[in-house]
């Protein structure tokens, strides 16, 4: 039997860095800016002094209760496959927004070097992402990798080069609570990828040695780029929450060669992100469907195992919600809220299953701080969000709430009368 076990330390550490790091380094600086101005940085540096529990706590589960399913096969080995599925519905929610900004993006540097009108560009790059998506190619794993270990490479050198035009006396500290809150939601994308470590975990040679020596190295330098970053563009000349902060830290560099340079990375970066990920939700979806648990119409595939049904019904959401936010109804911050609003969900789903099956009080510790500091995120988030929740709660545990209720049957009289 040819063996597996064929990832080392240094490739688990890249293959931590690419998700990690993602489209998020590329738009989260700014929005952080728009919400908190220059008490943005301190607000970074307290994400990720939470977010190396939040690895090592991954990273252990990882170890102690390995699954082909990654950390959503402790959800299931602790608490079964109905609250799987509701972590499931979770990650689908959070999907209908999130990719949508993860393309605007994307759109916005190659508008800016094609001269083409961000939206027309922004709509012809997701319809060909849901083109490709049909056609079941498979490789946009290695691009996103490739793409993203470029860009923290360039990233990490064009951050310490543009150090000198950078002012630490014009940095502030947050002056109140709300402001932390509502940014610590909005950049909590940074944290977002951790969870998927464990699908990793098979193919990994010793996995409680190296598993969590590669993501405490991998979180290393992950913080050290957003860190570098995200102090960097508070002194950049674009506006705040420009989708092309990074422009001036790549000029620093490659100089008029810079807009080349960072559409071809960011767009790839962009690309290949929001195809993975729609990918996954469309396969989730069409999991469910087959399962009975969505509308069967949604688990239709092609021949080529394509899951077509799951793809056109994420492709209308996201083209409406492209269409509104190009109109002003709904802002990138509200996306981005939206997206991580769910994205927390899911992980405190994780984090509760773990907190049933850790084996020691350390870590069980460790995983309450973390459900208290990700719940105190969610808090700020947006009406519409909590809405949502509430339904999706109230919808998956619908039974369970009416068989809680005993109503006598209409006709039957109650004993003792």
């Amino acid at each position: 039997m040819a063996n597996t076990k064929n990832i080392g330390f240094f490739t688990l550490t890249g293959l931590c860095i690419g998700p990690i790091l993602g489209s998020g380094i590329v738009f989260l600086p700014s929005l952080g800016i728009e919400l908190a101005g220059k008490a943005s940085f301190a607000i970074w540096v307290l994400l990720l002094c939470i977010g190396f529990p939040f690895a090592y706590v991954c990273a252990r589960l990882v170890v102690l209760f390995p699954s082909p399913a990654g950390l959503t096969g402790i959800v299931a080995r602790a608490f079964g496959s109905r609250a799987e599925r509701l972590a499931g519905y979770a990650l689908l929610t959070a999907i209908l927004c999130g990719p949508v900004v993860v393309m605007k993006t994307a759109g916005a540097y190659v508008g800016m070097f094609a001269g083409g009108h961000l939206p027309a560009v922004t709509l012809l790059l997701m319809i060909l992402g849901y083109a490709l998506l049909l056609c079941n190619i498979k490789t946009f794993g290695t691009i996103q990798l490739i793409s993203s270990s470029a860009i923290a490479i360039l990233l990490l050198f064009t951050s310490v080069f543009f150090l000198p035009h950078t002012k630490a006396a014009d940095l502030a500290l947050p002056g109140d609570v709300v402001t932390v809150g509502r940014t610590l939601l909005v950049i909590f994308w940074a944290l977002v990828g951790w969870e998927i470590v464990g699908n990793y975990s098979a193919e990994v040679e010793n996995p409680e040695k190296i598993m969590p020596r590669a993501v405490v190295l991998a979180f290393l330098l992950t913080s050290a780029i957003f860190l570098l970053v995200a102090y960097d563009v508070q002194f950049a000349p674009q506006k705040a929450g420009s989708p092309i902060a990074l422009l001036p830290l790549f000029a620093v560099l490659f100089h008029e060669r810079a807009l080349a340079v960072a559409t071809v990375l960011i767009g790839f970066l962009c690309f290949s992100t929001f195809v993975m990920v729609i990918g996954a939700g469309a396969r989730l979806i069409a999991s469910l469907a087959e399962n009975g648990h969505l509308p069967q119409c949604l688990a239709y595939r092609f021949k080529n195992g394509s899951p077509v049904a799951g793809i056109a019904a994420l492709a209308l959401v996201q083209l409406v919600v492209l269409f509104s936010n190009n109109y002003g109804f709904l802002h990138e911050l509200f996306l981005v809220k939206w997206a991580d609003t769910f994205f927390i969900t899911n992980i405190l789903i994780i984090l509760i299953s773990g907190l049933w099956m850790a084996p020691s009080k350390q870590m069980r510790a460790m995983i309450v701080f973390l459900a208290v500091a990700f719940s105190f995120f969610a808090l700020f988030m947006s009406l519409a969000a909590f809405i949502t929740l509430a339904a999706l709660l109230l919808w998956h545990f619908r039974r369970r709430l009416l068989n809680s209720f005993d109503f006598p049957q209409r006709g039957v009289k109650e004993e003792g009368r």
